[in-house]
């Protein structure tokens, strides 16, 4: 079982002079290494997209965890509720054919959420980029329907 956490730290430029952050990898023979973690940092890379499966402010523990890839959570500070994701794909396309899954599966109100190098991206946000991420029009498109 898998115990990491990962920490990501976004928008603190404004900080740099009261904040200093070192983020050092720990090393880990070659034998010891999961090429899942290399795949999922180099999927957040540029355009992503992820299921939001729920959001709620108590634990949600559900099968439908197990039967995907790439289960996370994401909590905001300011946020009380946390976000249950699951799937990491590079194309609307794919993320569309696991949200279809996890509909039919009970989840009506699971969304597809898109990512610009790992952070979550707004449907304003996603009309801006879109330019830059082409893909996101077929996201634009859907939402719009």
């Amino acid at each position: 079982m898998n115990r990491r956490i990962n920490i990501e730290v976004y928008n603190v430029n404004h900080l740099k002079d009261q904040v200093s952050i070192n983020m050092i990898e720990p090393k880990v023979s070659s034998v010891m290494q999961n090429k899942a973690y290399e795949r999922y940092q180099t999927f957040l890379k540029g355009l992503s997209y992820k299921v939001q499966v729920t959001e709620t402010s108590t634990l949600f523990n559900h099968p439908i965890f197990t039967q995907f890839p790439d289960a996370t959570t994401e909590k905001h500070p300011l946020d009380v509720n946390v976000k249950y994701m699951l799937g990491l794909e590079k194309t609307f396309e794919k993320v569309n054919q696991i949200f279809n899954q996890i509909v039919r599966q009970g989840f009506p109100d699971a969304k597809i959420i898109p990512y610009a190098n790992g952070i979550r991206m707004t449907e304003d946000q996603a009309q801006v980029l879109f330019t830059e991420y082409p893909d996101l029009k077929k996201f634009l498109e859907f939402r719009s329907n």
